[in-house]
C-alpha cells in the first residue's frame, strides 16, 4: 500500500472519529449514546447505570446492543444470568433483527460479555469494518481515487457508526468478497462464498447479490459460481431455522414487507416534499434520491437499454437498483432507512466506478460523499433529551 493510500485511510479515520465526537459531545461525551436506547426500552431491559436513555424513543441500534447481552440466552438458552425469558421478552416478539446475528455475535465476543464494554465494541467493530472495506478498494485500485472513497464515505457506513447499526460489518464482507472474486478473475472460490454468507448473517439484504450472482452464474453455465453462491445462503438458512424454532417466528415475514409496487417509494417521497412542509430527514432523502440515486438508475438503464452494459458488475448493480425501486415509501421517507436499506449497492458502485474511472463515475462519487457527508453531520447535531440510567 502506497504512502498516499496510508495518509487517506488515518485521514477517513480522524473523520469517522470526529462525526462520532460531534454525536456524542451532547451527551456528555457518553458512547452508550450511539446505541440510541429509549428510556422505555432501558427500564425494560435494565440497561446498565450510566448507559444514556433518549426521551424521545431510541433507534435499531438498541435492540442490537440488547441482542448482544443477551447472546448466551439465545443461543444456549442459559437463564442463570438473566430472570428474562427472551422466547416471549417484548424485543424478541418480532425476530426481524434477530436474524443480524453477526454484530452482536463479535460485539458480545470483543467485549468479552461485558454489558459495559458493548457500546466501545459495536463502535470499534463499525469503525474498524469501514476502514477495512476501504482498505480493501485501495488494494484492488492501487491508488487514491474518488469512486474507492465512497466505500467508506456513504449513507450506510456513516448512519451504520453513529446508530450502532449493522450495515459497516455487511460493507466490509461485501467489499473483501468483490476483491476476492475479482482477483480469482470472477471465479467464486469457498473462501469468496464464506464473505458472502458472513456479510448475510450480517444484513439480509445480502442476498440481492448472491440470487442475482447465482442466476447470471447458472445462465451462464458457470457451474461451479452457481454452487458457491448457492452454498454462502447455508448458514442463514440454518439460522433462521433456529431462530423459527426458538421463538416461534419467521424473520424474513418482516423483511417481505418492505417491498412494494416498483416506483411507489420515490414517487411517494417526491409527491410529499412537493405537497408538506419538508423536514430535514426527508430533505435528506430527496437530496439522495435527486443528486445520486437518480442520475445513477438513469445513466444504468441508458447503458443496458444501448447494450453498453456487459459487465457482471454493472448487471448486478442494475438489478440493486431495482430493488431500491422495489422499497416501500416508508422506508424512502428518511435517509437513516433508504441510505442503508440495500447495502450491497454501494461496494457493487464503488468497484464500478474504480473500473469505469469515467467522468460520470466521478460525479456520482462525489455526489454521493458530499450527500452522505451533510446528512451524517446534520444526524449528529440533533440533540436528543436524555436521562442517565
Amino acid at each position: 500500500m502506497s504512502r498516499t493510500q496510508k495518509k487517506t485511510l488515518l485521514g477517513i479515520t480522524l473523520v469517522l472519529i470526529a462525526l462520532v465526537l460531534l454525536a456524542i459531545s451532547r451527551y456528555d461525551w457518553n458512547v452508550s449514546a450511539l446505541l440510541h436506547v429509549s428510556r422505555d426500552f432501558g427500564q425494560t431491559y435494565d440497561a446498565p447505570e450510566g448507559t444514556v436513555l433518549y426521551e424521545d424513543g431510541g433507534y435499531d441500534g438498541m435492540l442490537y446492543y440488547q441482542i448482544a447481552r443477551d447472546i448466551p440466552e439465545i443461543l444456549f438458552g442459559n437463564t442463570q444470568t438473566s430472570q428474562r425469558d427472551v422466547s416471549t421478552a417484548p424485543l424478541y416478539g418480532n425476530v426481524y433483527r434477530a436474524q443480524r446475528i453477526l454484530l452482536p455475535l463479535f460485539a458480545f465476543t470483543l467485549s468479552f460479555g461485558k454489558d459495559v464494554l458493548l457500546p466501545y465494541a459495536l463502535l470499534l467493530i463499525n469503525i474498524a469494518s469501514v476502514i477495512g472495506a476501504l482498505a480493501l478498494a485501495f488494494a484492488y485500485q492501487r491508488k487514491v481515487s474518488i469512486g474507492a472513497l465512497a466505500i467508506a464515505l456513504n449513507p450506510a457506513a456513516l448512519v451504520g457508526i453513529l446508530f450502532s447499526l449493522t450495515e459497516p460489518l455487511s460493507l466490509f464482507f461485501i467489499t473483501l468478497f468483490l476483491f476476492l472474486w475479482k482477483r480469482a478473475g470472477e471465479r467464486i472460490t469457498f473462501w469468496s462464498a464464506v464473505t458472502l454468507a458472513l456479510a448475510m448473517l450480517a444484513r439480509e439484504t445480502t442476498v440481492f447479490l448472491i440470487l442475482p450472482l447465482a442466476v447470471f452464474s447458472l445462465l451462464k453455465k458457470e457451474w461451479k459460481n452457481t454452487f458457491f453462491c448457492l452454498l454462502s445462503l447455508i448458514p442463514f438458512a440454518l439460522w433462521t431455522l433456529f431462530l423459527v424454532d426458538r421463538f416461534g417466528a419467521l424473520p424474513l415475514e418482516t423483511s417481505a414487507g418492505m417491498l412494494n409496487i416498483p416506483f411507489s417509494g420515490p414517487l411517494d417521497l417526491l409527491q410529499r416534499s412537493l405537497a408538506e412542509n419538508i423536514t430535514a430527514y426527508r430533505l435528506s432523502s430527496l437530496s439522495f434520491l435527486v443528486l445520486f440515486f437518480l442520475p445513477l438508475a438513469l445513466i444504468e438503464v441508458y447503458r443496458w437499454w444501448k447494450g453498453r452494459e456487459g459487465g457482471m458488475l454493472g448487471s448486478l448493480l442494475l438489478v440493486l437498483i431495482v430493488a431500491m425501486l422495489c422499497l416501500d415509501a416508508h422506508i424512502w421517507g428518511v435517509i437513516t432507512s433508504i441510505g442503508r436499506a440495500v447495502t450491497p449497492l454501494y461496494p457493487v458502485f464503488a468497484f464500478k466506478a474504480m473500473e469505469e474511472g469515467g467522468r460520470m463515475e466521478r460525479t456520482l462519487s462525489g455526489s454521493l460523499i458530499l450527500v452522505s457527508i451533510v446528512a451524517a453531520v446534520g444526524i449528529a447535531l440533533v440533540t436528543h433529551p436524555f436521562t442517565l440510567a
